[in-house]
């Protein structure tokens, strides 16, 4: 079984190093890292240490080292596989499984298959059927990847699996994901995520599940852009029917958080003076080329 490496990713910065190492090693804060006595060999000072920073474990007494999945691997004696699937299980999210990779067209473009986990689409789920759980956990994939700087660009109801039996959320389609992304791109995705949720269960519960699941400053950049010049345009769409919905979610974050209703920053656009001088700039760079070219013709 293979795993798609957004989803790798998504459980390493759901599950700390030390929320994994801790549930059968006994840690204690030494600084920036966390140290305890080896599980590999017996022994009276301690000489393990973990850093979530670098998202790694360090043995000195025996040499090994590695991430969440080697130490699953190591301490419990299972395959790859199952250490993904047992930290899924402990991070609450459905395992996507690769079916098969490739490369495809004249540029060899590569494609990958995948078989999704149970679910629907959210902006397809029956509202009856959408339970608190769910909602929050729609909120808490968009955080997962917040906290590793990775903003997807296109959250809506369309890309956000969910199975309502289950409380489970996958995020779907990152064609768009931006790594190291900007304040301005994590704040969208939240806004995206909460827009979506009201969509789907309400305003009240969307912003009660916002204020629970957010802190103060989280929320209120999501906040800034819960508007629908700023959302995806797969959200705008069904919004054109709810004008007042995501103004009513705005007022019941706020206020359930107890923090002002923050002014909406407007999207960021190009300016005419810059698309001008972008334009401007090209064509300057054709003549020159043109010039160029008429000068290696006289020799």
């Amino acid at each position: 079984m293979r795993f798609t490496p957004q989803f790798l990713d998504e459980l390493r910065a759901r599950l700390p190093v030390s929320e994994v190492v801790g549930r059968r090693v006994k840690l204690r804060k030494a600084g920036r890292e966390w140290k305890g006595l080896s599980p590999f060999n017996k022994e009276k000072t301690p000489s393990f240490f973990v850093n979530d920073q670098k998202a790694m474990w360090f043995d000195f007494s025996s040499g090994k080292n590695g991430n969440i999945f080697d130490f699953i691997m190591l301490t419990e004696g299972v395959s790859f596989p199952e250490a993904v699937e047992r930290l899924a299980g402990q991070a609450g999210v459905a395992v996507p499984e690769i079916l098969e990779t490739g490369t495809a067209g004249p540029s060899r473009d590569a494609v990958l298959v995948y078989r999704l986990p149970p679910g629907v689409p959210l902006s397809g789920a029956d509202t009856a059927d959408i339970t608190d759980v769910t909602v929050t956990s729609v909120l808490r994939q968009v955080l997962t990847l917040r906290r590793a700087r990775i903003a997807h660009g296109a959250i809506s109801g369309d890309v956000l699996l969910v199975d309502p039996s289950a409380g489970t959320t996958v995020v779907l389609d990152f064609r768009n994901a931006i790594s190291n992304a900007s304040q301005y791109q994590l704040d969208r995705d939240l806004a995206g995520a909460i827009a979506a949720t009201a969509l789907a269960a309400g305003a009240e519960r969307a912003a009660g599940a916002a204020a629970a699941c957010l802190d103060p400053e989280a929320l209120e950049g999501a906040l800034q852009h819960l508007h629908k010049a700023a959302l995806d345009p797969a959200l705008s769409r069904p919004l054109r029917s709810q004008r007042e919905l995501l103004a009513e979610v705005r007022q019941r974050a706020a206020d359930a958080k107890s923090i002002p209703v923050p002014k909406l920053v407007e999207p960021r656009r190009v300016s005419w003076p810059t698309l001008i001088m972008v334009i401007g700039t090209l064509i300057g760079g054709w003549a020159l080329i043109g010039v160029l070219i008429d000068v290696s013709k006289s020799f």
